[in-house]
């Protein structure tokens, strides 16, 4: 039971990383319908930012986030105007192909010049913010990835708030797709991956959630909470 419950703390805990991540993905499809296959080297850069900001000139990972949130923000603003712009500009299948293609490429590009750059290997800092530790050791929680749920859920909600009461909010939610498909879907492939990394090995973690999604798409295309249309 002990362990039970270990598995399901540090799957949502991880779950909510990929919810935020599923959840932005989400919303980008649903306003600008450009699929961002891209999205992952995002976070990827954003993570490496914060690790060399800590490595390098010792800044906290949640101080950090000052620096990140404008840096990225420009980033994004290039990236907007620099190549979705043109590809917004096309309509229907057209546009879904070409914002694969251009966002897949600018995936490999980042991917690729991050590995030469900064190399292949895993990479982690150290946070003074100590663990909690339940039952005599028996459940530990880490302080670091409740922190950044408890930040997560305070974003979601505010992108929530946006959405509901913001006249530029009730047009953006009406065409934004499977918000709560996403979230969900994040805290399953959370449990998943710790709960396969336990039972089975962690170097089946990613086949495994990668399994799941495909199983998902094939039972349920419309989402976890949508309506098949015919």
């Amino acid at each position: 039971m002990t362990a039970l419950v270990q598995l399901l703390i540090s799957g949502v805990l991880l779950g909510g990383i990929y919810a935020l991540a599923a959840f932005g993905l989400a919303l980008i499809f649903g306003v600008c319908n450009i699929l961002n296959l891209a999205h992952g080297e995002f976070l990827m850069l954003g993570a490496l930012v914060c690790f060399l900001l800590g490595h390098s000139l010792g800044i906290d990972p949640f101080a950090a986030i000052l620096v990140l949130l404008p840096l990225f923000f420009v980033l994004g603003m290039l990236f907007e105007r620099g190549l979705i712009r043109t590809v917004a500009a096309k309509t229907g299948h057209e546009q879904l192909t070409a914002s694969v293609l251009v966002t897949l490429g600018l995936s490999l590009c980042i991917e690729d010049v991050a590995r030469v750059l900064w190399g292949a290997e895993e990479k982690g800092f150290y946070c003074a913010l100590p663990p909690i530790v339940l039952g005599h050791g028996a459940i530990v929680i880490s302080s670091v990835r409740l922190l950044a749920l408890g930040c997560i859920v305070g974003m979601t909600l505010v992108v929530h708030q946006f959405l509901v009461r913001t006249y530029l909010g009730k047009a953006l939610r009406a065409v934004t797709q499977n918000r709560r498909g996403a979230l969900l879907g994040g805290i399953i492939l959370g449990l998943t991956e710790v709960f396969t990394g336990y039972l089975l090995n962690p170097h089946w973690q990613e086949t495994v959630a990668f399994l799941m999604l495909v199983v998902f798409l094939l039972v349920r295309p419309q989402g976890l909470f949508g309506r098949a249309q015919f």
